[in-house]
């Protein structure tokens, strides 16, 4: 089990999983193994991440790359009146199937809203 940081927070990472295995054993043609995974996956669970790591380490598994995402736009928040000629955009879309008259006062009202808060 890994946690990544992402640089908005931590991403956990469960890794490798039973299926996982039973699968990567199966196309290495260990068809006995990986039904023996599959069966008794009691066994084989506490060892899975040990597992995992020495098939990486012998380059059968591609490496976990784990990578931060730095913010570089800074997050600038709308303003009010951004926000309501937003909302007289969507009323054509979000409320097509009502009559046209709600959609056009809708649409008026949230724009001379948009004239006030500007």
């Amino acid at each position: 089990m890994r946690r990544a940081y992402y640089g908005y927070g931590y991403r956990f990472n469960p890794g490798f999983t039973m299926q996982d295995f039973a699968a990567f054993l199966a196309a290495k043609g260990m068809d006995r193994a990986a039904y023996l995974v599959g069966k008794y996956p009691d066994v084989v669970e506490p060892f899975l991440p040990k597992i995992e790591d020495r098939l990486r380490a012998k380059g059968l598994l591609p490496a976990i790359v784990e990578e931060t995402v730095e913010e570089t736009v800074e997050e600038k928040g709308l303003t009010d009146a951004e926000a309501w000629e937003m909302l007289a955009d969507l009323v054509p879309t979000a409320l097509s199937d009502q009559p046209a008259a709600l959609r056009d006062a809708l649409v008026a009202a949230f724009r001379e809203e948009a004239r006030r808060a500007s």
